[in-house]
């Protein structure tokens, strides 16, 4: 070893002695030798751009845009995923990350954005403490700057649902992705640092005691998945139905215009108000919570039908895909996105049926119910399925055009409420009478 340290310097510099000497024979010949340096200039050295997304396959930068979903830095990821997606479009792991943060990228620049609705409310000094407070960084920087102005729109007092439109299609978006794709199956790999908590329960949850003796346990630990988490057709499922609840509770309140009722709220005139005066100018306006051209309400009937589908798919999968062992749901599938499972048994009256099919027919057409009511069991037909092709131009046929002595409804414009009930009997519903 130590005769090859000594000899190693002595090479090197007999090396760059040769080749410096060689550098200079070759420097005096080429000035010599004047004519061929015109007629063979030399090259000048062309720059060389390389752009290293081409050198990066789409599922690698899937993998990388992975890394980066976090709170903080999900706008980096979605961009990351775009690119992958560039390269391949079919690429799964990065269309089920776009679509489902294109609903938080919705929200771009919001801070700037709702300025004017906060100036409105006189609100703005909050609003600008909370921006100057808040800690510099990517989040903050996408929070508050506006990259199109289009989409990333002003809002306003008038035009404020229209934002809540907005991120109710995205989340539309990402719920169509999951029922297309409910059979898809995936590994996700997590961020050691993004994900401590959950990662530290799994750490905890990987090593299991066995005993081998009367006061001696043998703990045998397995470390290898806790980065990672399996996506199979049941989290799919699960997935959906979360997002359809989410979309079933934003569907009645982005369907109409709230314009009116804000106007009313804030007019003092129309505060502390008799109920019987202030239906009566509800009812003189020339429109009350109009029904918006971009509802949804369609979707009602979908999401009702989608329900019912996946909790008949549950019930006939629960053994196949181990989402219920011997009666048991919770923990039943560690290493999964969702680590529960979950159990039906049908009751000998067949209750749980009965529940899906009146969920699903109510949709459809007029479906006998019976419901609790503070007179006792009450049954009657409900129909929801006007509402998906006539659904009410306003709210005005929620609101009761006269009252009586208690001050309880005792008419409506339309006794039906748009076809809910068909026998016009919400006074057995409703609590009218004085006590």
């Amino acid at each position: 070893m130590r005769n090859f340290l000594l000899k190693e310097p002595v090479l090197k510099r007999s090396w760059m002695k040769a080749a410096l000497g060689a550098s200079i024979i070759a420097g005096l010949l080429m000035g010599c030798d004047k004519s061929k340096s015109k007629e063979n200039p030399p090259e000048t050295p062309q720059a060389k751009i390389i752009d290293t997304a081409t050198l990066i396959d789409a599922e690698s930068l899937a993998n990388a845009g992975e890394q980066l979903m976090s709170p903080y830095s999900f706008m980096y990821a979605y961009r990351v995923f775009e690119l992958a997606l560039q390269k391949d479009p079919n690429n799964k792991k990065a269309q089920f990350y776009k679509s489902f943060l294109e609903a938080p990228m919705s929200l771009q620049g919001i801070l700037t954005r709702i300025r004017p609705l906060v100036k409105s409310r006189k609100q703005l000094a909050g609003l600008d403490s909370f921006i100057a407070e808040s800690p510099v960084s990517p989040l903050k920087s996408f929070l508050v700057d506006i990259k199109d102005p289009k989409t990333q729109f002003e809002i306003t007092e008038s035009n404020y649902q229209d934002f809540f439109v907005a991120y109710r299609n995205h989340l539309n978006t990402w719920r169509a992705f999951l029922k297309q794709n409910h059979d898809l199956k995936l590994t996700l790999n997590l961020n050691p640092e993004t994900y401590k908590e959950p990662i530290t329960e799994r750490t905890k949850s990987a090593c299991v005691p066995e005993k081998i003796g009367e006061t001696s346990y043998k703990i045998e630990c397995d470390f290898t998945k806790i980065l990672q988490v399996e996506v199979g057709e049941a989290d799919i499922v699960a997935l959906q139905q979360y997002v359809s609840g989410i979309l079933f509770y934003y569907s009645v309140p982005t369907s109409y215009d709230w314009g009116t009722i804000t106007q009313l709220s804030k007019e003092k005139r129309y505060k502390n108000l008799p109920p019987a005066t202030l239906i009566g100018l509800i009812h003189n306006l020339e429109s009350f919570a109009p029904l918006r051209k971009d509802n949804s309400l369609s979707l009602l009937q979908e999401l009702g039908s989608d329900f019912v589908g996946a909790m008949h798919w549950a019930m006939s999968q629960q053994t196949q895909l181990d989402l219920c062992q011997d009666g048991k749901q919770e923990g039943v599938r560690k290493g999964y996105l969702f680590e529960n499972g979950l159990c039906l048994k049908e009751t000998p009256d067949h209750a749980v049926e009965k529940i899906l099919v009146l969920i699903e027919s109510v949709f459809q057409g007029p479906t006998s119910v019976t419901l609790s009511t503070d007179r006792g069991m009450y049954t009657t037909l409900l129909d929801f399925s006007k509402w998906k092709t006539a659904p009410p131009q306003d709210l005005r046929i929620f609101v009761p055009t006269q009252l009586n002595a208690c001050g309880r409804p005792s008419q409506f414009l339309d006794q039906t409420f748009a076809g809910i009930l068909p026998n016009q009997d919400w006074y057995n519903l409703m609590e009218t009478t004085c006590k």
